[in-house]
């Protein structure tokens, strides 16, 4: 399937309020969300999305069709560092779901922001952590971190990585954690 991603203009903010309702809907399961007396979960505001130059929303297309959105941050959620980019929200329509478009789409996102990501999910979300481990093992051949916070900043699992020209195989060390999978890589790079 042909997936695009496309930036989301001022213009675009009704799409993407009808496309937050059905992601809200998804997550209801989880987060137990309720509909107001209006038939709609709460809406959470979009136009900081096109004023703050640290948040990035995006459209998914399949062909031409509109196939979900992402909001990718700028900013790290767990330390305020403002060079990691940060996964805020993706969501892909149930109809493209397990045909390779949020792999796609995630990838062309990870490739057009070289850096440093973290991409968080709610613990309770274990689909969302499957679909990640993958798409973050496929585009970085398995070199990424993967840490299970619970403190205030966030409860559930971080996955951790670097993309852009030159990352491969590389963690970089002033992040804080080093796990199990850091020193792999270390090892790897010394080898060679």
């Amino acid at each position: 399937m042909e997936t695009r991603v496309v930036s989301a203009e001022r213009s675009d903010q009704e799409t993407l309020r009808n496309l937050l309702q059905l992601y809200a809907y998804d997550f209801s399961e989880i987060l137990s969300l309720d509909v107001d007396q209006t038939g709609r979960f709460k809406e959470e505001p979009l136009a900081a999305y096109w004023s703050d130059a640290w948040r990035f929303p995006f459209l998914l297309r399949v062909h031409e069709h509109l196939a979900g959105f992402a909001l990718v941050d700028h900013k790290s959620k767990l330390s305020a560092a403002d060079d990691v980019w940060d996964v805020a929200e993706f969501f892909v329509l149930r109809k493209y779901r397990r045909a390779g478009v949020g792999m796609t789409a995630a990838h062309q996102i990870f490739a057009a922001h070289a850096g440093k990501w973290e991409v968080r999910q709610r613990r309770a979300n274990v689909a969302a952590t499957s679909f990640w481990r993958r798409t973050i093992s496929a585009y970085t051949g398995g070199l990424f971190s993967e840490e299970l916070v619970d403190d205030e900043r966030w409860r559930g699992p971080v996955q951790r990585f670097l993309s852009g020209a030159g990352a491969t195989g590389r963690i970089l060390p002033e992040w804080p954690e080093r796990s199990r999978f850091a020193a792999v890589v270390e090892d790897r790079s010394a080898r060679s």
